[in-house]
């Protein structure tokens, strides 16, 4: 799910940077929108006041303004792909444009390949506008807005605020939204919904809150109602009160998750899984607080996503179980183990918003990571107070990494800044092994080492013939001697067992996974058994890179490179019964499609099956869901769309010292 990763993308974009600071008064924006249906057309009018504190807003450069009234000592200024208003003295006062923008036929996106976000979509039943397209008057920090909008009775609209008036005048139904707290950017939404609403009683306030379901989700509403309520009450007593006077749940007809300040923009179709209320919903509720409450300084690093994957994601599924909890960080390193072998990794401090699947195994996984041994290292209690203090020192602030540090360090006698400048800005993780050295006169000696001086909290796991032993040590340099003592009772050593350290993985804990392709910076294609060429599909829905065509190998290719093989479904069974693959033959009842993610003589290759007398659209819808499962080894699909998933097993890597 996306959340306020679009504000980052508009200032790279923009090519500016969000100011530092919200001291003072800020710039407020009046915007009047009127969307016509039957031809996705939006007239807006927009007006602000220009003030030598906050003398210059950008707008879309391909927009046609209409009319411009107010201030005349303005200039006019076009970008790559944006227009900039800006004073040109001190003085100040009302500016107002109005300007009209055509959605129709309308595919504007930002990202590529299949990390696409489309950005703007109009129809009779449906509209969208990100504010990533730039189109509303927009300062290079907070403002605050007033938003009214008109639209045919049979529709309903919704922007970020709170709703203060819903009126229907002449078969024009007329919203009004106020956002009353700081903003970066503001998205609108028009839909045909059934509205349900509900109140809640927060902790400072009564918030209201809805859901916008189209009629297929309607009967999810008081589900949604009820966990909303839930979500909230849980997130203010673990950081504060909710800031703001609503929430809302939308149904989005794109193939989307976005956040925003009081509402959250989900496809219709996945509103019924059990991840989006268990996992996607707490996410975007909690960036209320944390990215739409309190703001990115993208010029440090977005640290908002993986702090809320942390605190939503991986929290509420700590409650839940332990062994899920020990399932997500693995997957954390193995999909960093997918990236760091195919190249494209970064720093925590470069990250600024999820464009693939590189960026997110950084972005999301390791900066979750980051947090939870941050956690470790400080007590449970000490970091719940970090996050605390961080919300009531910055709330409708724009605050870093450094600004956590600095609030973190206060519950805490360990200096944190080698921790930090690791994690944050050290691109990388420790190689850790276990070595016995010899020593005539204290005897033999056990040291954890690590390719690096990397500072983290480590597990080391003491194995005896009847008994084990766990010993927590914060290791910090190359070599760290173990307890002699306990190593003398010791058969074998495990280190870091349950994944709590951002590590390489050891040989024995990597799976073959579906997301390695995703990832790879190139794959080969080859066809088997099958007449089905699908190639350009696979270029289209699946692969955030190119594939190379090689001829219709049907030995593992020997340059490492990773390979696709597609065959047919009736290929199946003779490849498991010879061994090349290993797969439950349950899974093959009625079998239209098969990934399977495996290594032949240490060559990596993805076997597709596909059914040759299905469809190339068929076979393209299974492709493109097939995407959602990259953390399983295999996946097959039967005729009636039932879905069979798996992953391979792990073993925990041990070093025998006796």
């Amino acid at each position: 799910m996306r959340a306020l990763t679009k504000v980052g993308f508009i200032w790279l974009l923009l090519g500016q940077a969000i100011k530092l600071s919200i001291a003072g008064t800020l710039p407020h924006i009046d915007i009047d929108v009127r969307y016509r249906e039957q031809t996705a057309l939006l007239e807006v009018s927009a007006s602000t006041k220009l003030t030598t504190e906050h003398g210059r807003f950008f707008l879309n450069k391909d927009i046609p303004i209409t009319r411009v009234d107010g201030l005349t000592n303005v200039k006019v200024t076009d970008g790559s792909n944006f227009r900039s208003f800006e004073l040109t003295d001190e003085s100040s006062g009302l500016i107002k444009l109005e300007y009209s923008i055509d959605l129709r036929n309308k595919k504007h996106s930002s990202g590529s390949g299949v990390a696409e976000q489309q950005n703007a979509l109009g129809s009779a039943d449906n509209a969208f506008l990100s504010a990533s397209e730039l189109w509303h008057p927009l300062f290079n920090g907070p403002f605050t807005a007033r938003v009214t909008i008109r639209c045919s009775r049979s529709l309903s609209s919704i922007a970020p605020g709170m709703l203060v008036s819903d009126t229907v005048s002449d078969d024009v139904r007329t919203r009004t939204f106020e956002l009353k707290q700081p903003t970066l950017a503001i998205d609108l939404m028009f839909g045909r919904w059934e509205v349900q609403h509900a109140r809640m009683s927060g902790k400072s306030r009564e918030i209201d809150l809805y859901t916008y379901f189209n009629e297929g989700n309607s009967s999810l509403a008081n589900e949604y109602l009820g966990l909303t309520e839930d979500y909230i009450l849980f997130y203010e007593n673990l950081i504060g009160d909710y800031p703001f006077n609503s929430f809302s749940v939308v149904a989005s007809p794109l193939p989307t998750g976005l956040g925003m300040p009081s509402l959250t923009y989900i496809s219709e179709r996945i509103l019924k899984y059990p991840f989006i209320k268990n996992r996607s919903l707490p996410h975007e509720i909690l960036h209320n607080w944390l990215g739409n409450g309190i703001f990115v300084d993208y010029q440090s690093g977005n640290w908002s996503e993986g702090l809320t994957t942390y605190l939503a994601d991986y929290m509420v599924t700590e409650l839940r179980s332990e062994p899920e909890a020990r399932e997500m960080r693995h997957g954390w390193l193995r999909n960093y183990g997918s990236i760091e072998a195919s190249g494209g990794e970064e720093t925590l401090s470069d990250f600024s918003s999820r464009y693939h699947t590189a960026s997110s195994a950084i972005g999301y996984g390791k900066s979750a990571m980051v947090f939870h041994m941050l956690r470790r290292i400080i007590g449970d209690e000490s970091f719940k107070s970090c996050i605390k203090e961080f919300w009531n020192r910055y709330q409708f602030e724009i605050a870093g990494f450094k600004e956590i540090k600095r609030t973190c360090q206060s519950f805490t006698e360990y200096d944190l800044s080698s921790f930090f400048k690791n994690w944050v800005e050290t691109k990388g993780a420790p190689r850790l092994n276990i070595e016995l050295r010899q020593n005539e006169n204290i005897g033999d000696t056990v040291d954890v080492t690590q390719d690096g001086e990397w500072t983290h909290p480590l597990d080391i796991v003491f194995e005896g013939r009847s008994e084990s032993e766990t010993t927590r040590l914060l290791v910090s340099e190359n070599r760290t001697a173990l307890p002699r003592k306990t190593v003398a009772n010791a058969e074998s050593i495990f280190v870091d067992p349950d994944f709590h350290s951002w590590r390489k993985l050891f040989p024995e804990e990597i799976p073959s996974t579906i997301r390695d392709f995703i990832a790879a910076k190139v794959t080969n294609y080859s066809q088997v058994d099958t007449r089905l060429n699908i190639e350009s599909s696979l270029n289209r829905y699946f692969l955030e890179n190119a594939t190379q065509s090689i001829t219709r190998e049907t030995k593992p290719l020997l340059d490492k490179t990773p390979s696709i093989k597609v065959i047919s479904t009736q290929s199946v069974e003779s490849l498991i019964e010879d061994g090349e693959i290993e797969l439950q033959l349950e899974a093959l009842h009625h079998l239209e499609f098969m990934m399977l993610a495996s290594k032949v003589d240490d060559n990596a290759i993805l076997y597709i099956a596909v059914d040759d007398n299905l469809g190339i659209e068929r076979i393209e819808a299974h492709i493109a869901r097939a995407r959602h499962y990259g953390k399983y080894s295999w996946l097959t699909i039967n005729s009636g769309g039932e879905i069979v998933k798996g992953k391979q097993k792990i073993s925990p890597h041990s070093f025998p010292i006796r």
